[in-house]
């Protein structure tokens, strides 16, 4: 998406608004969390009832996506800590 000279990643980006998170979980990364953030939640698993004080993460995520709209589609990307270089 980053190359303009590439005609497909210039086609996508008329027809779409793309945002990209690097990394939702930077606080509990530095502490050598790889699922859980600084408060000790899992973040895979409080997407569904997220709360500001225990996963801020997920909670200001899905308050951003909700005043988008229509959101198309979605794609939580993990790495594998036992694979090395998945991305």
């Amino acid at each position: 998406l980053l190359d303009g000279e590439d005609g497909v990643a210039r086609e996508l980006l008329k027809r779409a608004d793309v945002f990209v998170i690097p990394n939702a979980n930077p606080d509990g990364g530095v502490r050598g969390h790889l699922r859980t953030n600084a408060a000790g939640a899992n973040l895979n698993r409080e997407w569904a009832e997220p709360a500001l004080d225990r996963s801020p993460e997920v909670f200001l995520m899905r308050q951003a996506m909700e005043t988008l709209g229509s959101l198309d589609i979605m794609m939580d990307i993990h790495q594998d800590e036992e694979k090395p270089y998945t991305f």
